[in-house]
């Protein structure tokens, strides 16, 4: 039987639990994903510069994120630019995030 209610959240990609727990896992990425948890969308440089650290550095871990799929790199206006986000579908409600297997309440860190 068909549910009357719509989905209102669109589903969840599938993620592997392991590589997200290990992108979470560094407290150095922590920053970097608090930065990015309201939805803004970034350039390497933008987040190196608002968390005062090294672009190059930066990079690597924004690179991870997207690996994990935690975060989703897309390709700016200016091809040789990189812009991040984190995907409103893991953003259920602001200060949360929701990668289906785990909730983190950003709040609460």
């Amino acid at each position: 039987m068909n549910d009357p209610t719509p989905n209102l959240r669109p589903r969840l990609p599938q993620l592997d639990p392991v590589a997200v727990f290990a992108a979470l896992g560094s407290k150095v990425r922590w920053p970097v994903i608090q930065t990015l948890a309201d939805g803004r969308q970034m350039t390497t440089n933008e987040v190196a510069r608002m968390l005062r650290r090294d672009p190059d550095g930066v990079g690597q871990h924004l690179r991870v994120l997207d690996a994990a799929g935690v975060a989703k790199a897309y390709i700016g206006e200016d091809r040789r630019v990189v812009i991040y986000q984190i995907p409103a579908v893991f953003r259920p409600s602001p200060g949360v995030l929701d990668f289906g297997f785990c909730r983190v309440d950003l709040n609460q860190l």
